[in-house]
């Protein structure tokens, strides 16, 4: 409170922890919920590879390939050109 008083931004990295850390034992995600957002994001990055017109709909797949291990809170994407 004092730091907003005199005009300062408190840090938020402190707040934000306990925030995560009390949704994470609150929120259950299921497999399927974490496909079907795989999936969506995979289409968006379609649709951003695709809207310009510079690469042609016809050269864009989206390929299912086998879950890998857990990488800690970090999400991979994989592209790839042939």
């Amino acid at each position: 409170m004092q730091q907003a008083k005199r005009g300062e931004t408190p840090p938020y990295d402190p707040a934000i922890s306990d925030l995560n850390a009390a949704l994470i034992d609150h929120v259950q995600v299921s497999d399927g919920d974490l496909e079907a957002l795989g999936k969506e994001r995979a289409q968006a990055i379609e649709g951003a590879l695709v809207s310009g017109g510079e690469v042609e709909t016809s050269r864009v797949f989206i390929v299912k390939v086998p879950p890998k291990p857990q990488s800690g809170d970090k999400v991979q994407v994989e592209l790839a050109v042939k």
